[in-house]
């Protein structure tokens, strides 16, 4: 009962000023002195009281720290259409409102995962495009996979360390190829570690067609530092053999790609710091590999009569969906053999 834990001091982001409160000690009774001494005078059946001792505990983070941690160390934005989903849409004001304002003390690790929560209707999470098995479909939280990227983007030029971050399985538009992070269920997630020796703060917002992070924390770089990220594909991963479907209600003369696959590919990226100006180093950061997906192809095995026309024969578009994700629209998502989607 007379344990008090320590408070730590608080800063909150309000109308582009920083809102910074007290620390307050605690404090912790010393159970073993105070037993030893209360033992004596029960062994020597001795009258008398014991004083408890005890001491102050001190707070993690104090004003001070927090003053000291309000310089902007990295920011980073994507952008998203006014042709979204509405359900995309909820998705990222959601995900921004859930990192929005976190603080990570020295050597905390932040998850994406844990901050954005359950990702469920309850929660305030609604449907829009989701990768599945390589495909673009509809899903729980699409749009959240944005709110990871751009934060990724902005803890990498913060120089914060990374200790976990996937690539999506197709390639991503409102990034350059290997500067994207994936969370899907329990199995992706992007997390990283405060390696400063001040608290950092995350901010995160959207602002008509921008979705921004921004880190604040202690910049312990000179002005003239400057961090840049260059992307190299070492390779092409060619699409596997056509996916066929054979139709025995269509002729024997049909053929419909239904799906274009596309090619994969493998990316290196490297990390490349410049000092006024002037490259100073160039180092290998990361790797990121995009699978290849093939064609899928509508075949009929039906008798052919002179009524029945192929689809290009009947001025039928193929259904050609978006390369990549023209429209940024997707989150990563995998399904189990029985087809059931999970993951977010």
């Amino acid at each position: 009962e007379l344990n008090q834990e320590p408070v730590n001091s608080t800063m909150k982001r309000e109308n582009g000023r920083f809102v910074i409160t007290d620390e307050k000690s605690g404090y912790e009774m010393d159970v073993e002195t105070t037993l030893t001494e209360l033992t004596g005078l029960i062994d020597n059946m001795e009258e008398g009281s014991v004083e408890i001792t005890g001491r102050e505990t001190e707070p993690e983070v104090t004003r001070q720290d927090n003053e000291k941690a309000t310089s902007l160390i990295g920011t980073y934005y994507t952008t998203f259409t006014g042709s979204e989903t509405l359900g995309r849409n909820i998705n990222l004001k959601v995900g921004c409102e859930n990192i929005n304002g976190t603080m990570l003390a020295p050597g905390e690790t932040f998850s994406m995962n844990e901050a954005l929560g359950p990702q469920t209707y309850a929660n305030g999470y609604r449907n829009a495009a989701v990768i599945v098995n390589g495909k673009i479909e509809d899903g729980l939280a699409g749009g959240v996979c944005q709110v990871t990227t751009t934060l990724y983007n902005a803890v990498i030029l913060s120089e914060l360390n990374v200790v976990e971050r996937s690539n999506h399985s197709l390639a991503v538009a409102y990034v350059p190829l290997g500067q994207d992070a994936a969370v899907a269920g329990d199995y992706k997630d992007l997390k990283f570690q405060n390696n400063t020796e001040y608290p950092i703060y995350i901010e995160a917002y959207l602002s008509g067609n921008k979705l921004v992070t921004n880190i604040y924390g202690y910049e312990e770089h000179s002005s003239g530092r400057e961090i840049k990220f260059e992307n190299v594909v070492d390779s092409i991963i060619p699409k596997p053999a056509e996916k066929i479907t054979e139709d025995p209600e269509k002729p024997k003369d049909y053929r419909e790609v239904t799906y274009h696959g596309k090619q994969g590919k493998k990316v290196s990226t490297y990390k490349v710091v410049y000092e006024n100006g002037k490259e100073v180093s160039r180092e290998f950061f990361s790797s990121s590999v995009y699978r290849a997906t093939p064609d899928e192809v509508t075949v009929g095995t039906g008798e052919n009569t002179e009524e029945t026309k192929s689809p290009e024969e009947n001025g039928a578009k193929e259904a050609i969906p978006p390369e990549g994700s023209a429209d940024g629209t997707e989150n990563e998502v995998n399904a189990n053999e029985s087809g059931t989607v999970f993951g977010g």
